[in-house]
């Protein structure tokens, strides 16, 4: 989803507002564990958007295999 994002900003020179043009675009919409990705736009305040997954128990926080995956994009160096 990441790498979709700074792709879709290569081609269209603007990050995507959501999930619909990468699904598009044929990227994925759900983790590992069958549930929707969440994506949170690219924000010029913070310098990244980022796309999340709350891990197999699907619920924000936990460790091992529950704990929370944060792919962000489009940070600063």
């Amino acid at each position: 989803m990441a790498h979709a994002s700074k792709i879709y900003h290569d081609v269209y020179g603007k990050w995507p507002t959501g999930l619909l043009p990468l699904a598009r675009s044929g990227s994925l919409e759900v983790d590992g564990w069958k549930r929707p990705l969440i994506y949170q736009p690219f924000d010029a305040a913070k310098g990244y958007g980022a796309v999340i997954s709350f891990g197999r128990d699907g619920r924000p926080g936990g460790t091992g295999e529950d704990a929370d995956l944060v792919v962000r994009f489009g940070a600063k160096p």
